[in-house]
């Protein structure tokens, strides 16, 4: 975090004890931070690429949400792995603009509500996130929102063809930066550092395996909804499936309908246009 000005905690072993090497008190460009990086990435893709190719499959993420005051720092971490990087994505939850004018943002992932200046500049390749701070007019999972308003978020990714979304919140179970556990069946706002249900999205069970919450489900529903989108846009076009989202009005990450009835209705329609086709073709 912070626009990465300080370095990521790493502990390891010295002359036998445990203790922390890097940490909040080293500079992200100091000469022995940037060091260690220069030795482990080369080390880390030989790693992944022996793992039947798993580098393939790998996001590298330099700084969460840098602001605006942060650029310089940002930038200069950046520059400090691009090169070691080679062609692998790299990603970060950023929402100011200024820094794909800069050109430092490869993949830019804004939150919801900041979404439109990136699409409205034709940004390549957008993802989008949402997290505590998104709790007016767009789409979230907290436990207090409806299920239609979660489920909404596929319909949205699918009108601006967003390429990924970057969920925050899976099975964080403590309080803010972890200081301690928070047991989340009692306390769904971990310790009142986020909206209720922001940092988790399902419970943890006895065998060390998740219990889906609703909130999980619905949002499963969400990119089913994508998919059955994409398909019916094979069909059909990308111009009828799109009359039918927005058959009522337009829809954007503020403002789309509220009632349960809709996305029901909808894919309902979607549907039975497949069905109709696929049967069709038979």
């Amino acid at each position: 975090n912070q626009g990465a000005r300080f370095a990521c905690k790493v502990a390891a072993y010295v002359d036998g004890e445990y203790r922390k090497i890097f940490g909040s008190h080293t500079r992200a460009d100091s000469d022995e931070y940037t060091g260690f990086l220069k030795s482990l990435i080369p080390k880390l893709l030989d790693y992944l690429k022996s793992k039947n190719n798993a580098d393939k499959r790998c996001y590298f993420h330099i700084s969460d949400e840098p602001h605006l005051d942060e650029l310089e720092t940002y930038k200069a971490a950046r520059k400090v792995v691009a090169d070691l990087l080679g062609g692998y994505p790299i990603i970060d939850a950023l929402s100011d603009y200024e820094f794909v004018e800069e050109g430092i943002a490869d993949i830019p992932i804004p939150q919801t509500d900041c979404m439109m200046q990136f699409i409205n500049n034709n940004v390549p390749g957008l993802w989008t996130y949402y997290c505590g701070w998104q709790a007016v007019d767009v789409s979230n999972c907290f436990i207090a929102m409806s299920s239609a308003r979660n489920r909404i978020i596929g319909t949205q990714l699918y009108k601006y063809n967003i390429k990924g979304f970057l969920h925050w919140g899976y099975n964080f179970y403590f309080s803010k930066c972890s200081y301690g556990l928070v047991n989340p069946y009692l306390l769904t706002a971990s310790d009142y550092f986020a909206p209720a249900g922001d940092s988790f999205i399902v419970y943890p069970a006895p065998d060390g395996t998740a219990y889906e919450s609703l909130r999980h489900i619905v949002f499963s529903d969400a990119l089913q909804d994508i998919r059955a989108f994409q398909l019916c846009e094979k069909l059909y076009g990308r111009d009828y499936v799109m009359n039918l989202i927005e058959k009522s009005g337009e829809i954007t990450f503020k403002k789309y309908p509220s009632e349960p009835s809709y996305l029901l209705n909808l894919r309902e329609q979607i549907n039975q246009a497949i069905k109709n086709k696929l049967t069709t073709a038979q």
